[in-house]
């Protein structure tokens, strides 16, 4: 049995999207990040802080913390815009990867193992 239809309408569905870095969310998975959110709560975790992206114009940032800023304020306006219930940022510092030597991406820091 379905139950009925107040006990349908008063059933909430919740999504959960964990991306690597500040604007993933909304490269991509924008559209069902937004569409989920009219219909449910939607929250979103991103693992990095942005510190080692990069921007068109590097004269608008001048330093890798002001990046980090700068990538925050973007993802909460992309939040907003979508519809995102909430946001959780995990402290681990892109900085901390170190590059791979042949495709320069960055890979987990065996720093401390």
């Amino acid at each position: 049995m379905r139950g009925s239809a107040w006990q349908q309408a008063q059933r909430t569905e919740t999504l959960l999207g964990v991306f690597a870095h500040p604007d993933d969310e909304s490269f991509g998975p924008g559209g069902t990040l937004a569409r989920y959110a009219a219909q449910g709560a939607v929250h979103v975790i991103i693992a990095t802080d942005g510190i080692a992206g990069s921007v068109e114009d590097p004269s608008h940032l001048t330093t890798h913390a002001t990046l980090a800023q700068a990538r925050a304020g973007e993802l909460s306006n992309a939040a907003v815009a979508l519809g995102v219930t909430s946001i959780w940022s995990l402290p681990i510092v892109t900085a901390a990867c170190a590059a791979h030597p042949t495709t320069n991406t960055p890979t987990p820091s065996s720093a401390g193992r």
